[in-house]
């Protein structure tokens, strides 16, 4: 489990797309496999909609504003949300 001061001291030294695999693993609680795989029509503003790896079920995280402001500043570079 991280701490304030645990995401603070690693986004000293991360570049963005690792800051916000970081921040998007935290405010989600997907596993690494499900992160790497989220695409933009997962996310509607509201929740990510998500098959997970694990269990092979659909799963609902609702977002939260801290987690909408983090989407908003990730560039849509393609399909997938961490690219």
């Amino acid at each position: 489990i991280w701490t304030a001061d645990d995401f603070t001291a690693f986004a000293k030294h991360a570049s963005p797309e690792l800051r916000w695999a970081v921040a998007l693993a935290a405010e989600t609680g997907l596993r690494q496999s499900d992160l790497i795989g989220l695409t933009w029509r997962q996310y509607d503003g509201r929740r990510f909609e998500v098959m997970t790896s694990k269990r092979n079920k659909e799963a609902i995280i609702p977002v939260t504003a801290s987690c909408r402001a983090l989407m908003e500043k990730i560039p849509k570079r393609g399909f997938v949300v961490l690219t």
